[in-house]
Order: structure tokens, then sequence, then C-alpha cells
């Protein structure tokens, strides 16, 4: 059980980032290098911020989840 709450909390902390630059308006590209993340796992996250722009990080994890 709190394994699962540390996978959520890091992935919660990696969708807010992600969203951040997204808004800056950030390519995928510019985000996956400067995270130093694959496009493939930037990619979905990237998506649902422009999908929904008024979402959360919380309701892109539900979303993604």
């Amino acid at each position: 059980v709190i394994t699962q709450g540390i996978i959520k909390v890091v992935a919660l902390i990696f969708i807010m980032l992600v969203h951040k630059k997204a808004r800056k308006g950030d390519s995928i590209t510019k985000i996956a290098d400067d995270l130093v993340e694959d496009e493939i796992v930037i990619s979905p996250i990237y998506k649902m911020v422009k999908e929904y722009p008024e979402d959360t990080e919380k309701d892109i994890y539900q979303r993604l989840n």
C-alpha cells in the first residue's frame, strides 16, 4: 500500500512537470529532452493536457489510469 502511494505521488509530480511545460507551449520533444524521458512516456500526458486544459494533475492521473 505504501509503495502504491509513492508511485502515485511520483506520477503526479511527473504529470505536474509535463503539465507546466505544455502550458508554456513547449513541444513533446523539448519536454522529453528537459525531463530526460522518452517521448512515448510524455505523449499521453501531453495529449491529455492539450485535450483537457482545465484538468488538474489529479484529473489527468485519473484519466490515464
